[in-house]
Protein backbone atom coordinates (compact mmCIF):
# COMPACT_ATOMS: atom_id res chain seq x y z
CA UNK A 1 0.00 0.00 0.00
CA UNK A 2 2.90 2.33 0.71
CA UNK A 3 4.28 1.84 -2.80
CA UNK A 4 0.85 2.24 -4.36
CA UNK A 5 0.41 5.54 -2.51
CA UNK A 6 3.81 6.66 -3.78
CA UNK A 7 2.72 5.89 -7.33
CA UNK A 8 -0.35 8.09 -6.84
CA UNK A 9 1.94 10.86 -5.57
CA UNK A 10 4.16 10.61 -8.66
CA UNK A 11 1.11 10.78 -10.93
CA UNK A 12 -0.11 13.83 -9.02
CA UNK A 13 3.32 15.43 -9.39
CA UNK A 14 3.12 15.02 -13.16
CA UNK A 15 -0.31 16.65 -13.20
CA UNK A 16 1.01 19.50 -11.06
CA UNK A 17 3.94 19.96 -13.42
CA UNK A 18 1.49 20.25 -16.30
CA UNK A 19 -0.29 23.04 -14.41
CA UNK A 20 3.01 24.76 -13.68
CA UNK A 21 2.53 24.34 -9.92
CA UNK A 22 6.17 23.83 -8.92
CA UNK A 23 5.59 23.77 -5.12
CA UNK A 24 3.01 20.98 -5.57
CA UNK A 25 5.43 19.03 -7.78
CA UNK A 26 8.15 19.31 -5.16
CA UNK A 27 5.83 18.29 -2.34
CA UNK A 28 4.42 15.31 -4.23
CA UNK A 29 7.77 14.04 -5.44
CA UNK A 30 9.08 14.39 -1.89
CA UNK A 31 6.09 12.43 -0.60
CA UNK A 32 6.68 9.70 -3.18
CA UNK A 33 10.35 9.48 -2.24
CA UNK A 34 9.48 9.38 1.45
CA UNK A 35 6.99 6.58 0.89
CA UNK A 36 9.57 4.68 -1.17
CA UNK A 37 12.06 5.05 1.67
CA UNK A 38 9.46 3.76 4.13
CA UNK A 39 8.95 0.73 1.87
CA UNK A 40 12.69 0.00 1.88
CA UNK A 41 12.84 0.38 5.67
CA UNK A 42 9.96 -2.06 6.09
CA UNK A 43 11.66 -4.49 3.71
CA UNK A 44 14.90 -4.19 5.68
CA UNK A 45 13.12 -4.95 8.92
CA UNK A 46 11.40 -7.90 7.23
CA UNK A 47 14.78 -9.25 6.14
CA UNK A 48 16.11 -8.99 9.69
CA UNK A 49 13.03 -10.83 10.94
CA UNK A 50 13.42 -13.56 8.31
CA UNK A 51 17.08 -14.09 9.17
CA UNK A 52 16.11 -14.25 12.85
CA UNK A 53 13.68 -17.06 11.96
CA UNK A 54 16.45 -18.88 10.09
CA UNK A 55 15.67 -18.00 6.49
CA UNK A 56 18.95 -17.14 4.78
CA UNK A 57 20.25 -17.21 1.23
CA UNK A 58 21.91 -20.54 1.98
CA UNK A 59 18.95 -22.15 3.72
CA UNK A 60 17.54 -23.66 0.55
CA UNK A 61 15.80 -22.88 -2.69
CA UNK A 62 13.13 -20.73 -1.05
CA UNK A 63 15.67 -18.63 0.84
CA UNK A 64 17.82 -17.98 -2.20
CA UNK A 65 14.77 -17.21 -4.35
CA UNK A 66 13.27 -14.94 -1.71
CA UNK A 67 16.40 -12.85 -1.19
CA UNK A 68 17.23 -12.72 -4.90
CA UNK A 69 13.79 -11.55 -6.01
CA UNK A 70 13.08 -9.21 -3.12
CA UNK A 71 16.67 -7.93 -3.11
CA UNK A 72 16.61 -7.17 -6.84
CA UNK A 73 13.33 -5.32 -6.37
CA UNK A 74 14.83 -3.36 -3.47
CA UNK A 75 17.77 -2.34 -5.63
CA UNK A 76 15.36 -1.13 -8.30
CA UNK A 77 13.37 0.84 -5.72
CA UNK A 78 16.63 2.39 -4.52
CA UNK A 79 17.55 3.33 -8.10
CA UNK A 80 14.09 4.83 -8.59
CA UNK A 81 14.53 6.84 -5.38
CA UNK A 82 17.78 8.22 -6.76
CA UNK A 83 16.03 9.19 -9.98
CA UNK A 84 13.22 10.82 -7.98
CA UNK A 85 15.80 12.76 -5.98
CA UNK A 86 17.48 14.00 -9.16
CA UNK A 87 14.11 14.96 -10.61
CA UNK A 88 13.19 16.75 -7.41
CA UNK A 89 16.42 18.70 -7.55
CA UNK A 90 15.83 19.67 -11.18
CA UNK A 91 12.28 20.79 -10.45
CA UNK A 92 13.56 22.84 -7.52
CA UNK A 93 16.09 24.56 -9.78
CA UNK A 94 13.44 25.19 -12.41
CA UNK A 95 15.08 22.88 -14.98
CA UNK A 96 11.99 20.68 -15.32
CA UNK A 97 8.89 22.49 -16.48
CA UNK A 98 5.70 21.54 -18.28
CA UNK A 99 7.52 22.16 -21.56
CA UNK A 100 10.49 19.99 -20.52
CA UNK A 101 8.69 17.24 -18.69
CA UNK A 102 10.08 14.22 -20.57
CA UNK A 103 12.71 13.34 -17.92
CA UNK A 104 10.08 13.37 -15.18
CA UNK A 105 7.67 11.36 -17.33
CA UNK A 106 10.38 8.74 -17.87
CA UNK A 107 11.06 8.66 -14.14
CA UNK A 108 7.34 8.22 -13.49
CA UNK A 109 7.10 5.31 -15.94
CA UNK A 110 10.00 3.57 -14.21
CA UNK A 111 8.51 4.27 -10.77
CA UNK A 112 5.10 2.91 -11.81
CA UNK A 113 6.75 -0.21 -13.25
CA UNK A 114 8.66 -0.89 -10.03
CA UNK A 115 5.48 -0.32 -8.02
CA UNK A 116 3.38 -2.55 -10.30
CA UNK A 117 5.92 -5.34 -10.02
CA UNK A 118 5.66 -5.48 -6.23
CA UNK A 119 2.21 -7.17 -5.99
CA UNK A 120 3.39 -9.86 -8.42
CA UNK A 121 6.50 -10.47 -6.32
CA UNK A 122 4.52 -10.34 -3.08
CA UNK A 123 2.06 -12.99 -4.25
CA UNK A 124 4.85 -15.13 -5.72
CA UNK A 125 7.11 -15.03 -2.68
CA UNK A 126 4.78 -14.68 0.28
CA UNK A 127 1.58 -16.42 -0.78
CA UNK A 128 2.49 -19.20 -3.21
Amino acid sequence: LVLLASSVAVAAALRALGRGDRPAVIWRLGAAAGLGAVFLAVQGSEWVRMVHFGLTVTSGAYGSTFYTLIGAHGVHVLAALGWLALSLRRVGRGDLTARQAAPLRACAVYWHFVVALWPVLYVSVYLL
